[in-house]
């Protein structure tokens, strides 16, 4: 693997126009039906190429660990366009409807395997998978600063990529005072937002790591599309955000692309 671009160049803001030519090519209406917030489909797609165009492509025939798979539709993306395999790990999603989505877009066990999974507690043997993505649920779990050297980077091999895109906000939620602006107040409270972090939070995070270094480092360009993506579907969570998308919230809201290497 390439040791990809070196830490001085890390890139610190939205790159425009990214083209999420397979994203684009799925039926809407499947999209909707099975994403869980900002369209995942869209946010894989420009972080792993952007990844790939600076030294850090995802290898085919790779094991990748899927953290946080939902429904598996990332999974089934995985698998179906950069030809690896992959576990598909949730807590909350049944692994049953992981299956469902990878049959329903031509896939089987062999390239897509479902598992009832707390990321905190990997079920999996020591550097088994060559790659992790985890794509809109990092800031889940991943905000306690031993998370990722204690409970993540065992299971990923030595010289192995992490691929993350993260929900956030363009500042930190203490910096609004307690008081939110009007648009992001129209569906959320200060509590709900406090696990969105602006860009600079996690590269600090990730800088004061020991066995990783960080490659990649920028806010995605397709956030406003993949969240709107979202706010289409027609469902009560959906709902209840469109109000603050409709609003203006889009000024605030980011998706921060990481690209880790294990050292």
């Amino acid at each position: 693997m390439s040791n990809g671009m070196p830490a001085s160049g890390h890139a610190t803001s939205r790159v425009p126009g990214h083209a999420t030519s397979r994203s684009n090519a799925y039926d809407p209406a499947l999209v909707r039906e099975l994403i869980m917030g900002p369209n995942p489909l869209r946010l894989c797609e420009e972080t792993l190429d952007d990844a790939a165009a600076h030294g850090c492509a995802l290898a085919p025939g790779s094991l990748v660990l899927d953290l946080g798979s939902g429904r598996g539709l990332t999974s089934a993306f995985l698998a179906r366009h950069w030809s690896v395999r992959v576990v598909a790990a949730d807590l909350w999603g049944n692994p049953a409807d992981a299956l469902a989505t990878s049959a329903r877009l031509g896939l089987g066990a062999r390239d897509v395997l479902p598992v009832h999974a707390d990321a905190c507690d990997l079920p999996f043997a020591e550097e088994v998978f060559d790659a992790v993505t985890c794509i809109d649920a990092y800031n889940y779990f991943g905000r306690d600063e031993s998370y990722l050297g204690q409970r993540l980077l065992p299971f990923v091999r030595h010289g192995s990529l992490v691929y993350l895109a993260i929900s956030g906000l363009v500042c930190d939620v203490a910096d609004f005072g307690g008081a939110l602006p009007a648009e992001l107040a129209c569906s959320w409270t200060v509590e709900q937002l406090e696990y969105l972090w602006p860009r600079e939070r996690w590269q600090r995070l990730f800088a004061a790591q020991r066995d990783v270094r960080v490659e990649r480092i920028r806010d995605l360009s397709c956030n406003d599309e993949a969240w709107r993506d979202w706010v289409a579907c027609d469902n009560p969570y959906a709902a209840g955000d469109r109000r603050a998308i409709e609003a203006g919230a889009l000024a605030w809201l980011t998706t921060t692309e990481v690209v880790l290497r294990r050292l």
